[in-house]
């Protein structure tokens, strides 16, 4: 005699109804519905008149590519955060200073979920990239800019 579909001698059918309904719930949520996930990132020259920031940023499933910022120009991208919440972007940033006739450079996590969620953004997550370095937060009272990283 063969046991019913949701009988006990069905585990691995339980098991996979219960994963498909869970898919289908997150996918509900997260792709369609309310969007949660979904997050803006800016990267905003705040450096000097005159003064131009190339930034290069990408994901490990997106590349922007090389984009030149003027003063107080910016670039931004949205995007979703994964199920998994290990989305991440990285910029690498560079410009000259022709006073003191050198270039600055630095790598930075321009987004990373496991840090930001809930923390420095909600949905908006801000970089002001200025002569002593790279500002980040939601620009908000509740997620204020706080300095994340120096140029050497």
């Amino acid at each position: 005699m063969s046991k019913s579909f949701f009988g006990f001698g069905s585990l691995s059918a339980i098991f996979f109804t219960l994963l498909a309904l869970s898919l289908f719930v997150a996918k509900s949520v997260v792709g369609e519905g309310i969007h949660i996930n979904k997050k803006t990132v800016t990267v905003t020259n705040d450096i000097d008149p005159g003064i131009a920031l190339t930034i290069h940023c990408w994901s490990s499933d997106d590349d922007f590519g090389f984009h030149t910022l003027y003063y107080r120009q910016n670039f931004l991208w949205r995007f979703k955060v994964n199920l998994f919440r290990s989305t991440k972007f990285v910029c690498d940033s560079s410009w000259y200073d022709p006073n003191e006739k050198r270039n600055h450079a630095m790598r930075f996590t321009a987004y990373k979920a496991a840090r930001d969620w809930r923390i420095h953004c909600k949905n908006d997550c801000k970089w002001s990239i200025a002569r002593d370095g790279g500002y980040y937060g939601g620009g908000t009272d509740e997620f204020p800019q706080e300095k994340i990283f120096s140029y050497p």
